[in-house]
């Protein structure tokens, strides 16, 4: 059922929460028929990220964009961020919304989180694209290795506590510019 929404929006969504995984999932749906396409966002993102393309798509498709736990509207998750738990929740998502096999696309940390769903659960996706994104054992492992030239973002994400300790409290602050207007 679409809810009151009072963030950033486009006109050709609506906006609807469902606990999913244990947790309440934020999600927007446009278009209706076609084949389901769910949109994964990368980081520091939300569904927001696809704004641009979620009408073109809804033209021919019916689009879903997710929000990942503890990013956009959906709630932070008790304590399992990993790649592991945000698949099981995208699984859970699109059973429990009865998509069928779905087109699915993960951008940037989505890529790993999607791609493990796209290896765990074949019969679930009909088409996957990973876009702004390095996929975990195809070598670029290098990326995160902050002391051998990688990309310092990157480690201190993965840092234990730096991020707690750099973005508690001021996650809005933070994403403004990513996930919604000023």
């Amino acid at each position: 059922m679409p809810e009151a929404h009072a963030g950033a929006t486009i006109p050709e969504v609506t906006h609807h929460r469902t606990k999913v995984n244990g947790e309440q999932l934020h999600y927007v749906i446009a278009g209706e028929s076609g084949t389901p396409v769910l949109l994964v966002h990368g980081f520091p993102e939300s569904w927001w990220a696809f704004r641009g393309v979620i009408p073109a798509l809804a033209t021919t498709h019916q689009v879903i964009a997710v929000d990942l736990p503890g990013f956009g509207d959906s709630a932070h998750c008790a304590d399992d961020y990993s790649s592991t738990a945000a698949a099981e929740t995208l699984r859970q998502l699109i059973e429990q919304l009865d998509l069928g096999p779905v087109h699915l696309t993960g951008q940037d940390i989505a890529g790993p989180t999607t791609f493990r769903l796209v290896a765990g659960h074949p019969k679930l996706i009909q088409s996957f694209a990973a876009i702004e994104t390095a996929l975990p054992g195809f070598g670029l492992e290098m990326l995160a290795d902050v002391a051998r030239g990688g990309f310092w973002h990157i480690g201190v994400l993965a840092a234990p506590g730096i991020p707690e300790m750099l973005l508690s409290g001021r996650e809005r602050e933070f994403l403004a510019d990513y996930a919604y207007p000023r």
